[in-house]
């Protein structure tokens, strides 16, 4: 099929879901609550609708919470919209966004390597760097962050178990995934690592 409706990234999330093509348009459907769907208004789509909020950006992957989406651009940007509460969209406040907004606090965090992969959990986010760095930002109250304690972040800062280091063991993360309320990373030696609710 044609790059433009060639699907090449899907994720879905408690009520919505997303889609990104080969032309990196990006697509959502499903409920429009808080703005999830990124359409500007609070509208449900039954059917896949192009995004049109990402300017001239083009969509690579894609990651959908349970009431908030983030996109990975093809430079590396990463966008979120949707319920802002706890900081799980990355503004440095809980406001909730109906249109994709940069999280700029990820190049800062990032220091200088490139996001590769991001993951959307319940109400908590994370990003993948091209150095083995995972960062992350949202709902903390459990662990999930990764932060070495129970507190919400409203902007993204780094899970210092993982990504160069000077010094010491390096242990570069090569996969990461959030769930409701808890996260699972594979280091580049196969080891899996988790955080967050035991009950999960």
């Amino acid at each position: 099929s044609a790059p433009e409706t060639r699907v090449v990234a899907v994720a879905a999330g408690g009520m919505h879901s997303l889609a990104a093509t080969a032309a990196g348009a990006l697509l959502s459907w499903g409920s429009g609550c808080w703005g999830a769907l990124g359409h500007g208004n609070l509208a449900t789509a039954k059917t896949p609708m192009r995004v049109a909020g990402l300017g001239a950006s083009r969509a690579v992957a894609v990651a959908a919470g349970d009431a908030h989406s983030l996109v990975l651009d093809s430079t590396g940007a990463v966008f979120s919209f949707g319920n802002g509460w706890n900081g799980r969209l990355g503004h440095g406040a809980e406001g909730h966004e109906t249109k994709p907004r940069p999280v700029e606090g990820v190049r800062e965090a990032a220091r200088g390597a490139r996001v590769v992969d991001i993951s959307a959990g319940g109400a908590h986010s994370l990003a993948r760097t091209a150095d083995g760095s995972l960062l992350a930002w949202g709902f903390g109250w459990c662990g999930q962050l990764g932060l070495l304690d129970d507190r919400s972040r409203l902007a993204p800062a780094r899970v210092p178990t993982f990504g160069p280091r000077q010094g010491g063991e390096a242990v570069r993360a090569v996969a990461v995934a959030a769930g409701g309320m808890h996260t699972v990373a594979i280091a580049e030696d196969g080891r899996v690592f988790s955080w967050g609710s035991a009950d999960e």
